[in-house]
């Protein structure tokens, strides 16, 4: 689930491809347990109840599900200084709200878990002292909740938010300047930002393109798609024999790159221009599979790249 700002699409449409910093979603995102809030929420109620209706088969729903472990058998009564080892025990599940509200921006709520967690500390407090801010706490997390906008994303889509950049490992392992963009690719995607999403990718073979130019030898001073294509069709123009050692000993993979460049200029025909060297997109109008078939042919060039291009350029160019 995410906390979203108000009006994030629309501006983030708005937002010119060049300015890499503004998409950065993980400032503007937050992922939280929805049943963590939703638990914390019932409890406080359950104390306001128990406030009203004294009863003890309370107490043992509230430690079964607040601490997973059966109610110790002893007086629950309000007036009842609460025992230590449960004041320890509460103490670290507030702590952990009062983070939780806090980085999600319910000030009101962190405010009441505060009184709480000082009502634990203090050694003389009762079992009332902790049970009356039942009512205020409930009350704080449904008002403040109710003024925000929360997105639920699939299994699929939450695959793609949080587990993308593990499908890109052996890229990330050779081209670790390849981590930002492929992290936000998977976030965009999982969104559905899909330009977004294709904006990233190519800003990962960019990456890719200038470090194969590098290998191939590429003396043009504007590095990236044009010059890297470019010195891969010279170098399959030229006869086997006269190319040189390097080239000969991994001709098969320079002919698979170059099938592999074709490919992505295929899947991006009429999207993304290749003019003076640089990947630009010429539309922001990308269907989600559309998207994903360039990710996917994306990740498959830089995986090759990654697991199968020589490191050390040719020698003899």
């Amino acid at each position: 689930m995410m906390d979203l700002a108000a009006g994030l699409g629309r501006q983030a449409e708005s937002i010119p491809c060049d300015s890499r910093r503004l998409w950065s979603l993980r400032e503007i995102m937050k992922v939280f347990s929805v049943a963590s809030l939703l638990m914390l929420h019932r409890t406080m109620e359950t104390f306001t109840q128990i406030r009203e209706y004294p009863d003890h088969r309370w107490i043992e729903w509230i430690a079964r599900r607040l601490f997973r472990k059966p109610a110790p058998v002893r007086d629950w009564s309000k007036n009842k200084v609460i025992d230590a080892n449960d004041r320890e025990e509460a103490g670290r599940i507030y702590a952990r709200a009062e983070q939780e509200a806090i980085e999600l921006g319910l000030t009101a709520s962190a405010a009441t878990l505060r009184k709480i967690l000082q009502t634990l500390a203090d050694p003389r407090s009762t079992h009332d002292d902790l049970w009356k801010y039942g009512s205020e706490l409930s009350t704080r997390l449904r008002d403040e909740t109710e003024g925000r906008f929360f997105l639920s994303l699939s299994l699929m889509e939450t695959d793609y938010y949080a587990n993308y950049r593990q499908k890109w490992i052996d890229v990330i392992q050779r081209f670790p300047n390849s981590e930002d963009d492929i992290d936000e690719a998977g976030k965009c995607f999982a969104l559905g930002r899909y330009t977004a999403a294709v904006f990233h990718s190519l800003q990962i073979i960019e990456i890719g393109l200038i470090e194969l130019g590098r290998v191939l030898g590429v003396k043009d001073p504007l590095p990236g798609w044009t010059a890297t294509t470019n010195r891969l069709k010279a170098i399959i123009r030229t006869k086997y024999q006269d190319r040189s050692a390097f080239q000969q000993k991994h001709s098969a993979l320079i002919e698979q790159l170059d099938a592999l460049t074709e490919s992505l200029k295929s899947a991006w025909r009429n999207k993304v221009s290749h003019a003076h060297g640089r990947l630009t997109l010429l539309t922001t109008g990308f269907a989600p599979d559309v998207a994903e078939e360039i990710l996917a042919a994306s990740r498959g060039f830089m995986r090759r790249l990654a697991t199968e291009a020589p490191t050390s350029p040719d020698p003899d160019v």
